[in-house]
């Protein structure tokens, strides 16, 4: 089932950074059903979610608390000291 985006109301970047498979592939899953949000990447550790963001503005990171490698803080960490020149200054970030 593709959404259908409401006219008028833009579409929310979201990336959805999980290392459990089968919560990462349903949180993906059911967030693409909503018709205002684009999942826009879907990965499983902390370096990976820093190079997507370095390639990509998002709205809403969807943050795992505990990440093999490195927690949910530590990403989080990184990506306040983040440049706004690297697409993330106006990302939300939810645990």
């Amino acid at each position: 089932v593709s959404p259908i985006p409401q006219p008028g109301l833009p579409m929310i970047r979201l990336l959805c950074v999980e290392d459990d498979p089968l919560v990462r592939t349903y949180l993906a899953t059911r967030l693409a059903l909503e018709p205002d949000i684009s999942v826009v990447g879907v990965v499983s550790e902390a370096g990976e979610a820093l190079r997507f963001l370095g390639r990509e503005a998002v709205d809403i990171v969807l943050l795992d608390y505990r990440l093999q490698g490195a927690d949910g803080l530590q990403l989080l960490s990184a990506l306040q000291g983040r440049s706004p020149a690297e697409g993330t200054e106006n990302a939300k970030v939810l645990f």
